[in-house]
């Protein structure tokens, strides 16, 4: 992540802050939704990449899901708090430098992280990701779109995304998108407003979650 803006200890006191607050967000509940049904069909060990707050991995425990738990971040707070709760291999560091050998992995998730890298690092993370992931593997990212600048800016966001943007730093790195999924942020209603958002499209998505394969 960014030295200036993104350190190790804005994540500590931010995951910290938040860890029991984001839980409750709606569009936040559907997106591990849709990521635990992808899961559902892989076996093998799974690489969380700024593993954060570690939902998804007790969404895994309480599914009972056949996935071996691996999960890296800056933040020491968040590694020290998963290790605790959670069987796994669990540790401190940074995406353009993953420290596991070529194709070890059978799934890696970078979930709401790549927004967070410049260009250049950006790309060194994907691909530092396809070198780790086997080669029938899966890589499932999510990105926010259609920010505006005060959000960007409060969330230390570095990237704008758009489908185009994601699907071409994707192949430059080594990927091909397999499914994509638009979610909104609706406050009150979300189920309701989602089902006619996808008939009707009155909203702009606020979040994209792109499962892709290593070609």
């Amino acid at each position: 992540m960014n030295n200036k803006i993104n350190t190790p200890s804005f994540w500590n006191i931010q995951i910290k802050k938040n860890q029991n607050t984001i839980i409750h967000s709606p569009i936040y509940i559907h997106k591990n939704k849709i990521i635990l049904n992808e899961l559902k069909n892989i076996n093998g060990k799974m690489l969380d990449v700024g593993i954060g707050y570690g939902h998804i991995e007790k969404l895994i425990y309480e599914k009972k899901l056949d996935l071996k738990l691996y999960g890296l971040d800056i933040s020491e707070f968040a590694i020290n708090s998963i290790t605790k709760k959670y069987k796994g291999r669990f540790i401190i560091g940074d995406v353009d430098n993953i420290p596991f050998n070529k194709n070890y992995f059978n799934c890696v998730l970078a979930l709401d992280i790549l927004e967070h890298l410049n260009v250049h690092k950006c790309t060194v993370g994907l691909l530092e990701i396809n070198r780790v992931l086997d080669l029938n593997g899966l890589l499932i990212i999510s990105v926010p779109l259609n920010e505006n600048k005060f959000d960007s800016q409060r969330n230390r966001h570095i990237q704008k995304y758009s489908l185009e943007k994601i699907e071409r730093q994707l192949k430059k790195t080594g990927f091909q998108i397999k499914n994509k999924f638009y979610l909104s942020a609706f406050r009150k209603f979300y189920r309701i407003k989602y089902l006619l958002n996808k008939l009707f499209q009155f909203s702009n998505p606020n979040l994209l979650i792109v499962v892709a394969k290593k070609k």
